[in-house]
């Protein structure tokens, strides 16, 4: 299977799974607030007068929708923002790291005033006690 294909392939994926938790939501929130209980849009005082079967089966289905609202926006999160994110903060770190390795390579960069220091001051030798 060619890369192009399967760049094709899981694109398609993607946005199957993308639309399937668009359907949820839309299910859910359908359910919710226009076909359980006859009833359309929040209770509210009428929550009163509502049987306690209708209010369980509209909550369950309001656990249903907000799941699935979770879901979208972890997998977003996870597919869309997150790789982003990394290759904003992956370019900011490599020119980080090659700034600090210019720093460190030219001779005006701090690596340079502090083989200086050393060479004044001379580097200590260690003296390796003998086995006897």
């Amino acid at each position: 299977m060619s890369k192009l294909t399967k760049a094709k392939l899981w694109h398609i994926i993607h946005v199957l799974i993308l639309i399937n938790f668009m359907v949820q939501v839309l299910y859910g929130t359908y359910m919710v607030f226009f076909a359980v209980g006859g009833r359309r849009w929040p209770l509210l005082l009428q929550a009163m007068d509502t049987p306690v079967e209708v209010i369980l089966r509209r909550r369950l289905y309001a656990i249903e929708t907000w799941v699935a609202m979770v879901g979208l926006g972890l997998y977003i999160a996870v597919t869309e923002i997150l790789p982003r994110r990394m290759r904003q903060w992956w370019r900011m770190g490599n020119q980080r790291l090659l700034q600090g390795a210019l720093d460190f390579l030219l001779p005006d960069g701090p690596l340079s005033e502090l083989a200086q220091r050393d060479e004044m001051v001379g580097t200590p030798e260690v003296h390796v006690p003998e086995d006897t």
